[in-house]
């Protein structure tokens, strides 16, 4: 699976000694989705010497056993979703945390004077004879240790959740094909019993 882009984030190392103010345990990034493939084996589950059974009842059970098992793995795939959007949560709880114990105002608090240059900014009339229609729009550079608190963690949420949603959509289409495989492979050998009574 692919790993997830990191955006440059130089003050992650800074939160090392603040604790969560909720008192939770820190949450380790994640790394990947590997850790959700695994999924325990159901006490119903049933070993079967493959010298006892047919090729068919083989396949029906290997397809059994996938459709099992996916529905465990997206649940834990899931659960995995949940943890980082928490630890992102914590991760803005820190920072701002690490904020009081510097002395710095909150960085989501408008300073005195900025909104109103940034109004003025706004409505200020273009330039006579200025070209003010963007012909390219570069693609921004986004820095987290520069953006304030709230909108740094809007960004890594959107970025985790299209990355996620991305991953599962692979996930998904990747079980349907090996299940309509599967599929055909049971056909096959179910015509194959179906000729081999009809010859008998």
């Amino acid at each position: 699976m692919a790993a997830q882009s990191q955006r440059p984030d130089p003050g992650a190392s800074e939160l090392d000694d603040i604790p969560d103010p909720k008192g939770h345990p820190i949450i380790p990034n994640l790394v990947n989705f590997t850790g959700g493939i695994f999924a325990p084996i159901p006490e119903s589950e049933t070993f079967v010497d493959p010298a006892d059974a047919t090729r068919l009842d083989g396949l029906q059970r290997k397809l059994q056993a996938m459709d099992a098992h996916a529905l465990a793995n997206r649940d834990n795939y899931l659960d995995l979703c949940v943890r980082e959007r928490e630890r992102i949560k914590q991760e803005g709880r820190r920072l701002e945390a690490l904020r009081q114990k510097m002395g710095q105002p909150p960085s989501d608090t408008p300073r005195p004077g900025s909104l109103q240059a940034m109004i003025a900014n706004m409505e200020a009339e273009p330039l006579p004879g200025a070209e003010v229609e963007i012909k390219i729009i570069p693609k921004p550079q986004f820095l987290n240790q520069n953006r304030p608190v709230r909108e740094r963690q809007a960004i890594q949420l959107l970025d985790f959740a299209g990355f996620a949603a991305d991953l599962a959509e692979t996930r998904e289409a990747d079980l349907a094909k090996r299940r309509k495989e599967l599929e055909a492979e049971i056909r096959v050998e179910q015509e194959k019993e179906s000729q081999a009574r009809m010859a008998e």
